[in-house]
């Protein structure tokens, strides 16, 4: 009764104090979702819990101490674990929802391009800097030595969780652009929306792709070279992601080709949404199977979405779905932040690590802005159009969140999240993700308001 109550206050105080904070902080011009990791990082162990355990709320959702200590995820209070999973499964599929074919067409190869080529070389910027700041740093902290070949895959699998663009705050900045009839003429508000959600998927795979590799090669003893046992973790993520996408297609062909058109055509278009998700959420996880939440089963969930878009027939049944799936979303959204800013350790900041941080992400977004000029080198776009582009990429947020928790939740499976070095990986990404939210989403948002009157004019005016 006392676990059940615990969690019924820790909801209460990360919803309530959250929606509260939430609103001071959109009043004063910071992004809201700031709110939700200050309030989970204040009802922590780290917060106002390591002076009064009482005020320590987090534990009932996620004890993060109990999992750095060590312990199973099975064993400890994991009831966020429900919002995080929920969070992350509509985020993924959503991701993949807005992918398709007629929207690659119309955007042709500049939209393809847009969709891989800024995360990647973002990805490598950031993990050519990791290899020689960050990951030195934590080998030294840790005492664990890897040799080169390791210390490379550990830096792009550390790179890649700041590689991803953030659908979620791009979107509505430019369905707001949209409204307005800026920049129409040229697509260029669907072109960064589908970019970026392409882009999402992206990044995660490649993430996902050094991280299990690096997971392959962590602590193996073996006769042969590192090289030889990343070759062979190599094939078997290759055939995890064949298998997984084989998974997707099946799922989109029963979503797509079944589940969507009969809920369409036999209910209430405003009504029994609630029914729509729980089917959504059961085909999903049962398309993820048993290895969900980690890698392998996200890979299903993300390409489930894009898979459901070659079966539909209807692009109407997509529009109609999609936004019954924000709802769950939304709700799930105060919980979320609330357990990755209960992951924050205010000790560990320090002008260094704030430096490197700062340092890392200004060179990745260097990198994704070269990037986004390469994509559209098409003579169709100006350096005006480029340059907005370039500064509607910029923002970070969910999306780092939900990687920070595909890290957290695989480590945490495989009994790993105790063993020092992860401890300091998740402890440095957490400062990171904490530091690109803060600095890129009000950057991001207000250079493309400020020059959107200038970069691309309203079509009317044209």
């Amino acid at each position: 009764m006392d676990i059940i109550f615990g969690i019924l206050i820790a909801l209460a105080v990360t919803i309530g104090f959250g929606l509260f904070t939430a609103k001071l902080f959109n009043k004063m011009g910071i992004p809201e979702i700031l709110a939700f990791i200050l309030v989970g990082f204040i009802f922590s162990s780290r917060g106002l819990g390591l002076i009064i355990p009482e005020l320590n709320f987090m534990t009932y959702l996620l004890d993060i101490d109990k999992l750095f200590a060590g312990a199973n995820i099975d064993d400890v209070n994991n009831f966020g674990l429900v919002a995080v999973v929920l969070f992350m499964l509509l985020l993924f599929y959503k991701a993949g929802l807005d992918i398709t074919i007629p929207k690659l067409k119309i955007m042709g190869l500049t939209g393809i391009l847009m969709g891989f080529l800024p995360a990647l070389i973002e990805g490598i910027f950031v993990s050519f800097i990791s290899y020689f700041l960050v990951i030195p740093s934590i080998l030294s902290y840790t005492g664990v030595v890897l040799d080169s070949a390791s210390t490379i895959v550990a830096s792009c699998m550390f790179g890649f969780i700041f590689a991803a663009a953030t659908p979620g705050v791009i979107l509505p900045v430019m369905n707001k652009l949209q409204k307005g009839g800026y920049g129409e003429k040229k697509q260029l508000p669907n072109l960064l929306i589908m970019g970026s959600s392409l882009d999402d998927i992206v990044s995660i795979t490649l993430f996902i792709t050094f991280t299990t590799i690096f997971l392959g090669i962590f602590g193996v003893e073996a006769s042969g070279s590192t090289v030889s046992i990343i070759i062979e973790q190599v094939s078997l993520v290759s055939i995890s992601i064949g298998t997984s996408i084989i998974l997707a297609l099946f799922n989109g062909f029963i979503i797509g080709k079944f589940l969507i058109p009969t809920l369409y055509t036999k209910t209430d278009k405003t009504k029994n949404f609630g029914l729509v998700l729980i089917l959504f959420l059961v085909l999903l996880v049962s398309g993820g199977y048993l290895f969900f939440p980690t890698s392998e089963g996200l890979i299903t969930i993300m390409f489930s979405g894009i898979a459901t878009n070659l079966f539909l027939k209807d692009s109407n049944q997509a529009n109609w779905i999609a936004p019954k799936l924000n709802f769950p979303m939304t709700i799930s959204i105060p919980v979320v932040f609330a357990i990755a800013g209960s992951l924050i350790d205010i000790r560990l900041f320090s002008f260094k690590i704030i430096i490197i941080a700062l340092f890392c992400i200004f060179m990745g977004l260097v990198g994704r802005a070269i990037g986004v000029h390469i994509s559209m080198l098409s003579r169709k776009y100006n350096a005006k159009d480029r340059l907005f582009c370039s500064f509607s990429y910029l923002p970070k947020g969910t999306s780092q969140i939900g990687i920070l928790f595909i890290l957290l939740t695989t480590l945490a499976s495989k009994g790993l999240l105790g063993v020092p070095y992860f401890i300091e990986v998740v402890n440095t990404a957490t400062i990171f993700s904490s530091v690109a939210i803060i600095v890129t989403i009000p950057l991001g948002i207000k250079a493309a308001e400020m020059t959107q009157d200038k970069f691309i004019f309203n079509d009317e005016r044209q």
